[in-house]
């Protein structure tokens, strides 16, 4: 196995305008997205160059799905990032405020280039998707940090083949201070911590907590181009982690904002409730047939935690009473 060390990948989403090549502006709508890549590889033998091809970059939420943070197809060196020492600006683009539950690069092609040339590294999978809350608030500023532990992403195989699973650090934050002034050098220098998780790939193409390529791991490409280990036929797949959804409705008197969500099938879901100001003095309590909250006064707020094996809906009561007062439903797709 090759060793390197951290490779940052970072991504970076604002709620404000790039002032003075600053984060300074109030009332915007959106957020300004900027993604950057660096790298602060240690000593790499005999591998000079490490080009990665980066096709799109994404961000998810329940609300909106899947949307395009950038479309252009981009390439970067890592090792000559590495001698900048710095963050390369990738891409920027707008997104509206709200809670986002998974982020995705699409990765087309690895070069590696030793003391024998040119060779296209073997990736289980172009698509790395992971599932980590991003808060974007109005007029403030977010970051997302993809931190490639590259020591434990590049690995060779038993004839000289390189694989490339990338294994990676995810960060996010939310009022965050960032300066762009120089978009060769991006900095963030502060914020609150959403999402702080290590996540992995495996021979397979999966992408998930506690999910990699060993580092002691015998691997070789199959006839038929798959990624095995040791010398026999490819194990079965493994099972795919399952997605944690996090979600928050807000409730009154009469009505839920929002009144459906729609969820993946089976997903782990995180489901906070919370009761508006000026809601009746007893509160309200959410019943269904997977969970019931028990009274929540006005301003206070509860989550429940469930697999949405099936659709279903929940109501709305007032604290200990009887009379339905609204309904909601959770659409597992």
């Amino acid at each position: 196995m090759i060793k390197i060390s951290s490779v940052a990948v970072v991504l970076v989403l604002m709620v404000a305008a790039v002032a003075a090549g600053c984060v300074q502006q109030a009332g915007a709508a959106k957020g300004s997205v900027f993604f950057t890549m660096a790298d602060a590889a240690a000593d790499m033998g005999a591998v000079s160059s490490v080009v990665v091809t980066v096709d799109s970059v994404r961000a998810h939420s329940n609300t909106q799905g899947w949307i395009t943070v950038s479309s252009e197809t981009r390439t970067y060196d890592l090792m000559q990032l590495k001698a900048q020492g710095n963050q390369v600006l990738l891409a920027q683009a707008q997104l509206d405020p709200g809670t986002y539950q998974q982020v995705r690069l699409d990765i087309s092609k690895v070069v590696v280039t030793d003391a024998g040339g040119e060779h296209e590294a073997k990736l289980p999978s172009g698509e790395l998707k992971i599932v980590g809350q991003l808060i974007v608030e109005a007029n403030k500023t977010s970051s997302v940090t993809f931190d490639f532990i590259a020591d434990e992403s590049l690995h060779v195989t038993g004839n000289g083949q390189y694989v490339f699973a990338p294994t990676v650090q995810l960060t996010t934050r939310h009022n965050a201070d960032i300066d762009v002034r120089n978009t060769n050098n991006v900095q963030i220098r502060s914020g609150t911590v959403a999402t702080d998780t290590k996540v992995g790939m495996d021979i397979n193409g999966n992408v998930g907590v506690g999910v990699k390529i060993d580092s002691g791991a015998t691997i070789n490409i199959g006839s038929d181009g798959k990624i095995i280990i040791g010398v026999g036929p490819a194990p079965p797949p493994a099972p795919k982690p399952k997605p944690v959804i996090n979600i928050t409705v807000e409730a009154d008197n009469n009505t839920l904002y929002p009144v459906s969500v729609e969820v993946q099938k089976d997903a782990t879901v995180r489901l906070t409730f919370r009761v508006r100001e000026g809601t009746n003095s007893t509160g309200l309590e959410f019943r269904s047939e997977k969970f019931t909250t028990g009274p929540l006064l006005p301003g206070a707020s509860a989550t429940v935690e469930f697999t949405a094996d099936k659709s279903f809906s929940y109501s709305t009561y007032f604290g200990g009473g009887s009379v339905k007062r609204a309904e909601g439903w959770i659409i597992a797709s």
